[in-house]
C-alpha cells in the first residue's frame, strides 16, 4: 500500500479522527508495516498513547493490541486499568508462539 520507507504528518483540528487514522495505520493488518516508529504530539499523555507505547514495547502482536482497544468497556467494568490488562496479557502470552 505504501513505499518501504515513509514519513508523514497527521494534521487536523480536534475530534476530526487523527487518532483513529493513526490506530488503523499502525494496527490493522495490511495497512502499514513498520519496524521503526516515532510518534510526536502534544497529547501523548493520553491513555491511548501510553497503552500503545507499552504494548509495542512489550512486543505484543497487533491482534492483541486491537483486542485490548476493542474491549475497553469490559476493561473498565473489571476495574482493571488498561496497563494492568496489558501486564496480564503479557503474563499469559506463550513463550514460543507457533
Amino acid at each position: 500500500m505504501f513505499p518501504r520507507s515513509i514519513r508523514g504528518l497527521v494534521v487536523g483540528k480536534s475530534n476530526c479522527g487523527k487518532t483513529m487514522l493513526l490506530w488503523n495505520f499502525l494496527l490493522r493488518p495490511g495497512w502499514l508495516d513498520y519496524v521503526n516508529l516515532m510518534v510526536f504530539g502534544k497529547s501523548l499523555f493520553r491513555p491511548e498513547y501510553r497503552i500503545l507505547k507499552k504494548a509495542l514495547g512489550e512486543q505484543l502482536p497487533k491482534e492483541a493490541i486491537i483486542r485490548l482497544f476493542d474491549n475497553q468497556d469490559e476493561t473498565m467494568q473489571l476495574k482493571l486499568s488498561p496497563v494492568q490488562l496489558l501486564e496480564e496479557m503479557r503474563k499469559t502470552k506463550p513463550a514460543n508462539p507457533v
